[in-house]
């Protein structure tokens, strides 16, 4: 679902919705210079084992993605109803606020994660 952060400001969404972020950082993480310091990303099966998890406590449910591989997250989110993932890779600022918003986060490695 396309997903611009005014959207979810204005949309008509019931207040007992739980919103959870998903910080997927990949970018130079997947450097083989930084993989050989240990650095890593999170794995699909993670993500999805994140997101089976808090499905199983809360409903209704949305996942809301911040990351700065839009298209990796397009492409093994699709079949999920209710992730909302953004149109184009916004600032880290911008998804950090975002993430701030959310009741709970599923995170990954990065400075975003630490502060959000």
């Amino acid at each position: 679902m396309g997903l611009t952060f005014q959207s979810i400001q204005y949309s008509m969404v019931p207040l007992s919705v739980v919103f959870v972020g998903i910080h997927v950082r990949r970018g130079d993480f997947l450097k083989p210079e930084l993989q050989d310091f240990g650095y890593t990303v999170a794995t699909k099966l993670y993500l999805q084992r994140a997101m089976e998890y808090f499905t199983t406590k809360y409903n209704p449910i949305h996942f809301i993605v911040a990351s700065d591989d839009i298209q990796w997250c397009r492409e093994n989110f699709k079949h999920y109803k209710n992730v909302w993932i953004p149109t184009q890779k916004h600032s880290a600022e911008l998804d950090m606020a975002l993430l701030i918003q959310c009741n709970h986060t599923i995170v990954s490695t990065g400075m975003i994660t630490l502060y959000s």
